[in-house]
């Protein structure tokens, strides 16, 4: 959650790639698991809209998550560099072993990375903290476990209360790289990312109940495969247009489905999706004068849709019958947008940036739902633009940004049908327009001193026609029986407005020579039209870190703090969920505030050999993150030994 934004209107880039697609929604999602984290570099967060850079979905932010890239070597050894990292975690009996091989010459380079993943169920931790009445958190820990003996659904009582049954999952990852000089100033690049997930049931399903026992005998996520591959010519020759100039072509298959059945139900349904993604990437910059740049492209996305679903008699598996596809099948969704941003330094101490895109959408989907059907289009152009100056020297700067963008509504805000949360169903809705945020933000860096350095920045945004989960009618009526379930109906709609706001602020100082410490704290706020907390704006949130570094010696010494959110304040769609959130005396949902420390360190005992370890959540803290269906992990060691050569 960035801003109080999140999903769809977070964009997530691997290696400068996009990796939202059409179907990602605007509840919590699962597709960044994909990314191997042992193959990250390193990630960057660009706060506020970024539209005019990367188009639809860049609302509360940008998420850049960057992999390791290749590096030419010398004509004399091939192979550069052989890493082993094995990484193991107590608190959920976890184990990642990667190995990566770097190779390469004078002009031409590879890169390799294995990884395999594995996670256990998270074992929550013990202590409540003081402010939580215990019987807050009666439902935090499951009193029976759905399980199927045979043909025959049961409940058993768990071992341990403290261990989450059904949340471990595994994943194995491929990471390829490779490029090539193919002149003074022109390089060629490919690249290639495979992951593939087992089943990750979706443990907030199980803790729901109906009538006294589990309401679920079965739901999970199926196995979720995720293909990107791109490759890419650079040129910095300069030109008259130009004095860098990249073309990427790049495309990403995404698969995931969905297992469902109720408890003691004996037809369960399975339904699938599949994402096929083309993109056309253009990207040039050139300096005007010696005080101004420009940077310009173009870029065209093409997302198509396999939707399909079947219901199967879970005692006879060759029998099986058509069921509700999730969305459309045969959907389609298609981006072209062009864009420039200009950037300039007005005089020594002042710079002045702005731009602008023009975006053009195209979508159709041939929607089908208890008898009605609708070939749904939708096409517009959606423009955005920002303006920023900033004001600096060498003890301080000062900066001020205007800035708009867009959330194109998708095929998962036109096309799903889906129970997302008890007693109620969402139904398409193909009347959709996008829905646009306008933005202001004031910040300043300052040093106090030689050793103190302070930051801060308040926000404030607009969001136009938000797309949100409203009450809504389906042919007439206002609740149907979906799944054997009399659920009211609810539909993605452009509501009238929200509002977001928020700040935030940081210190920063050097203590010694070896000892620093730095806090950071924010609070996003926002409202709907209708006086509603929006679901994705977050609590209070603080983390304190006192660094400490010596010789080949690095340790960290980590305070998180999350504040509460009273009942009163719960978004309206999180109000019915009494199975992920406390409980108050009136049985209204909240979430108490939490604190947990952790403990890590490091040690180079030579250039080939580092070891890492620590301890997260040492006080072993019971605390759930907001918005989050599962407990966070208790008391947790973990151990991390690379080598390489």
């Amino acid at each position: 959650m960035i801003r109080g934004m999140s999903t769809s209107r977070v964009l997530v880039m691997v290696d400068g790639i996009r990796m939202n697609n059409a179907i990602f929604r605007s509840g919590n999602v699962h597709n960044v698991i994909s990314v191997d984290g042992e193959s990250v570099s390193n990630m960057e967060i660009s706060l506020g809209p970024g539209s005019v850079l990367h188009g639809s979905d860049a609302l509360g932010g940008v998420m850049h998550i960057n992999t390791y890239d290749t590096h030419f070597g010398d004509s004399t050894e091939i192979l550069q560099s052989l890493v082993f990292t094995l990484s193991s975690q107590n608190a959920q009996l976890s184990r990642r072993p990667n190995f990566r091989i770097n190779y390469g010459g004078l002009n031409w380079a590879g890169m390799t990375s294995l990884t395999y993943t594995q996670y256990h169920d998270i074992r929550m931790g013990q202590r409540i903290l003081p402010w939580t009445p215990a019987s807050h958190l009666s439902n935090t820990q499951l009193s029976c476990l759905p399980t199927t003996i045979g043909s025959i659904d049961t409940v058993r009582t768990p071992e341990d209360n403290r261990i989450q049954y059904n949340t471990s999952y595994e994943k194995r990852n491929i990471t390829q790289k490779f490029k090539v000089r193919i002149a003074e100033r022109t390089t060629f690049k490919s690249g290639l990312h495979l992951s593939l997930t087992g089943d990750v049931n979706r443990y907030d399903r199980f803790t729901e109940m109906m009538n006294g026992r589990p309401k679920y005998a079965q739901w999970n996520y199926g196995p979720q495969a995720w293909i990107m591959s791109y490759l890419s010519i650079e040129n910095r020759d300069k030109t008259a247009i130009s004095d860098w100039m990249k073309f990427t072509l790049s495309g990403q298959y995404f698969e995931e489905s969905r297992n469902t059945r109720k408890f003691k139900a004996p037809v369960g349904r399975v339904q699938r999706e599949q994402v096929y993604i083309n993109q056309i990437n253009f990207d040039a910059s050139k300096k005007i004068s010696n005080k101004s740049t420009i940077l310009y492209g173009a870029e065209l996305i093409e997302n198509n849709l396999t939707s399909t679903a079947y219901h199967y008699h879970y005692m006879t598996s060759d029998s099986t019958w058509n069921a509700q596809s999730r969305y459309a099948n045969g959907s389609r969704w298609i981006s072209g947008s062009l864009f420039a941003h200009y950037d300039a330094d007005l005089s020594e101490h002042i710079a002045f940036s702005a731009g602008s895109r023009i975006n053009g959408i195209s979508m159709y989907t041939p929607i089908s739902f208890r008898g009605f059907n609708e070939d749904a289009r939708l096409k517009f152009l959606a423009p955005s633009a920002e303006m920023g100056i900033t004001y600096h020297k060498p003890s301080f700067k000062y900066f001020l940004n205007f800035s708009s963008g867009f959330r194109a509504p998708n095929i998962d805000d036109a096309s799903k049908v889906f129970d997302s949360q008890p007693g109620a169903v969402i139904v398409p809705n193909s009347n959709l327009r996008e829905e646009r945020l306008y933005s202001a933000e004031l910040g300043a860096k300052q040093k106090l001193g030689k050793l103190w350095v302070v930051d801060a920045s308040f926000y404030y945004s607009y969001l136009d026609n938000a797309l949100e989960r409203a009450p809504y009618t389906f042919m007439g009526s206002d609740s149907i029986n979906f799944d054997g379930e009399l659920s009211q109906v609810l539909a993605v709609q452009n509501l009238d407005y929200a509002w977001i706001w928020g700040y935030q602020f940081g210190v920063r100082t050097d203590i010694s020579e070896n000892l620093n410490w730095m806090i950071h704290w924010a609070h996003p706020f926002g409202k709907d039209s209708q006086g509603y907390t929006l679901r994705h704006v977050s609590p209070f949130n603080a983390t304190s870190n006192f660094s400490f570094h010596k010789n080949k010696w690095r340790s960290n010494l980590i305070l998180r703090y999350n504040g509460a959110v009273d009942a009163e304040d719960m978004p309206f769609s999180e109000r019915s969920k009494t199975h992920m959130y406390a409980l108050n005396d009136y049985g209204e949902v909240y979430t108490p505030a939490w604190y947990i420390i952790n403990l890590h360190a490091s040690y180079v005992f030579n250039k080939n050999i580092l070891v890492r370890g620590g301890i997260d959540n040492i006080m072993d803290v019971q605390y759930r993150s907001y918005a989050s269906g599962i407990v966070a992990t208790g008391r947790s060691l973990f151990l991390s030994l690379r080598g390489s050569i």
